[in-house]
């Protein structure tokens, strides 16, 4: 409630008027006097100037009221944005019953991952959860080392620490976990962070997906005996069998959308170069075959077979993560679509094993 005034406040006063409101909003938050006497002590300790009299409580908060209408001293008019995170860390401290006092730069321990920052960065949206928290609206807890410690998930905040920074969100281009950070943007109720969010949930690949839709895979394998000639020697020949298997996918979607993204995380190998695969403009059919040690590799090639890699993982290897069976690729598969808002509606023949599937159903709604 106080956090909506003081917004109320900034749209309709001076910045150095708005200060005074944020000094007289902070006596209201201190939960005794002795809180309200030790604030007033730290906030003269910090200036010289001060215009504060520390005679009588109800004295001091009137006379700082008072600015409001008649102006403000010339040393808060001079750096207000100083002043105020000077009195949040003050009155972080009286709610933390911290003696020695906080100062910038601010460790902060999230979940065992820890941080150092500034204030001014972790109040920088003060309508949010985390801004409450270092204005001491919300008590904090402290680790061992004395660290302010908040129970979240350590790894994600480091994206909402540089979203505050910066007013950007920079992703790794590996990045994953969109619903994780959505979560955590949510608890701390960093609303600019969530907008952005939400503006990248309606891009293609981005992890929400969209619209509803229908999602239909078969797969298939087949075993055949490939026979081959194989030069042993100069004018010596050997004929040779081996068993290669064939695999193949049929995927049907209602989504264009998801389509191209399922073909571009795809691609074949004929041994020197890579192709995607071409997709129709609501299916996209595959078939490969896995060059077995016992075939000879310009053998798979002449016979035009072709390996299926996954695309997204070619800085591992030469010509990425080769599938070698329908169950690798299956896995695959499900990692893409369920990423993008698909769920699992039938798997047969086995519900139990959806790997190792011949018919596959998702749907989006």
């Amino acid at each position: 409630m106080h956090i909506q005034v003081f917004k109320t406040v900034l749209n309709t006063h001076s910045q150095a008027q708005c200060v005074c409101v944020f000094i007289s909003m902070l006596f209201t938050l201190s939960d005794c006097e002795q809180n309200k006497t030790s604030l007033m002590q730290l906030l003269s300790a910090d200036r010289t100037h001060t215009h504060t009299d520390t005679h009588t409580h109800s004295h001091t908060h009137t006379h700082t009221l008072t600015h409001i209408n008649t102006g403000c001293p010339s040393w808060i008019k001079k750096d207000p944005q100083v002043l105020i995170n000077s009195v949040c860390l003050k009155m972080l401290n009286l709610r933390n019953g911290d003696s020695d006092g906080v100062i910038d730069p601010v460790c902060v321990n999230v979940g065992g991952e820890l941080y150092t920052t500034t204030l001014d960065t972790l109040t920088r949206c003060r309508d949010s959860m985390l801004g409450a928290m270092f204005t001491g609206q919300i008590p904090l807890l402290r680790d061992r080392h004395g660290n302010f410690f908040i129970d979240r998930d350590g790894k994600t905040f480091r994206h909402i620490l540089n979203f505050l920074r910066c007013s950007s969100l920079d992703l790794p281009a590996d990045f994953t976990e969109l619903t994780l950070l959505r979560r955590e943007a949510d608890f701390f109720q960093i609303r600019p962070l969530m907008e952005e969010l939400d503006r990248r949930g309606a891009e293609p690949g981005s992890g929400r997906g969209g619209e509803g839709a229908l999602l239909c895979v078969e797969v298939d394998s087949v075993e055949r005996v490939l026979h081959f000639n194989y030069k042993r020697k100069p004018e010596s020949y050997e004929l040779c069998s081996c068993a290669v298997r064939v695999h193949s996918a049929h995927i049907f979607c209602t989504s264009h959308t998801l389509i191209k993204l399922l073909s571009s995380s795809f691609s074949y190998w004929t041994g020197s170069v890579s192709v995607v695969p071409q997709p129709g403009r609501m299916d996209l059919k595959l078939e490969w075959v896995p060059c077995p040690p016992e075939l000879p590799r310009e053998q798979h090639i002449r016979h035009g077979f072709q390996e299926l890699s996954v695309t997204h993982h070619s800085e591992h290897s030469e010509h990425g993560i080769s599938l070698s069976d329908t169950r690798s690729f299956m896995a695959e598969l499900l990692r893409v679509v369920l990423a993008e808002g698909f769920r699992i509606d039938l798997v047969s023949p086995d519900p139990s094993d959806v790997l190792n599937c011949h018919h596959l159903r998702c749907v989006r709604y």
